[in-house]
């Protein structure tokens, strides 16, 4: 039905014209300016709980980095005897397991669920989901696992231990998997705390070198490198790219010359559609005999 006697333009903004003008002008210039603090309001990263609580949090100091990386090593050998790619490690599910680690191991509990707990007096007050505590460090998953443990004392052990369980084995052989962080602390009733978490992200495609071992006494050295694309080109530390090449998956490579920390990048492209990675490792001589 239409309003006799009102212009077009008046009909459209009806709601405008028949209000009072005090209130007319509050509602032209309010209106803007509560949208505008709306879109200004900070927003939760993706993954990310407002409210961490006992489920979450900063990212622990290391309490041996040295055996999580070994852990993870270990994990690549065994994947390597199986005719398995290597897992990428990375700080966000090395902050994951890290973090669920001194966890058990301050709050004393060992949860077959997965799940974080808090402790009050002998009381245990189950905190979140393993899948969130994982996807609080871990944001825009694809794929997750987790494998736990307590009492074993040596990197070698405790990977020893998941390989005889079948369900562990079978996360660490997992296909489904491209990365992964491994964590430990040493305390609470058990002595020591275990936890490595794998995962994949959408967009990601990790380079790994070697392995993924701490350090290397050699310039020559095997490269990993995840997806399927027509081209790559690497180049060394900062230096040039190289040209560009058909991908392959698996391929040797030289880093530069002299010791220290040295970075292999890697981009792909495939028409349209590219990508980068790298990955680092400490290039240093072997020890004295």
């Amino acid at each position: 039905m239409q309003e006799a006697g009102v212009p077009r333009w008046q009909r459209a903004l009806g709601w405008v014209v028949r209000v009072p003008p005090r209130l007319r002008l509050l509602a032209l210039v309010g209106l803007p300016l509560a949208l505008l603090a709306y879109v200004s309001l900070p927003r939760p990263s993706p993954g990310r709980p407002p409210e961490a609580g006992g489920c979450a949090g900063p990212t622990p100091a290391p309490g041996n980095a040295e055996i999580e990386d070994r852990v993870v090593e270990l994990v690549n050998e065994r994947r390597a005897a199986v005719g398995l790619p290597p897992l990428k490690r990375i700080e966000e599910l090395t902050g994951s397991s890290r973090w669920f680690a001194q966890s058990m191991a301050t709050q004393d509990y060992f949860p077959e669920d997965h799940h974080s707990y808090v402790r009050s007096g002998d009381d245990l007050r189950r905190a979140c989901d393993w899948s969130t505590r994982v996807g609080w460090f871990y944001a825009g998953w694809h794929a997750i696992a987790e494998t736990i443990a307590a009492g074993h004392e040596t990197p070698e052990e405790v990977v020893r231990g998941w390989m005889e369980s079948p369900g562990h084995r079978a996360k660490i052989l997992g296909r489904s998997y491209w990365e992964t962080g491994a964590g430990y602390w040493a305390g609470g009733s058990e002595g020591h705390y275990w936890v490595e978490d794998f995962g994949r992200r959408r967009g990601f495609f990790p380079v790994v070198i070697d392995g993924e071992a701490r350090r290397t006494p050699k310039r020559d050295v095997r490269l990993y490198v995840y997806g399927s694309w027509r081209e790559m080109r690497l180049r060394n530390d900062d230096g040039l790219f190289g040209p560009w090449r058909p991908f392959t998956s698996d391929l040797d490579w030289s880093l530069a010359d002299g010791t220290g920390l040295r970075t292999v990048t890697v981009e792909m492209r495939d028409g349209r559609t590219r990508a980068t990675s790298s990955d680092t490792i400490l290039l240093s001589p072997p020890p004295p005999t």
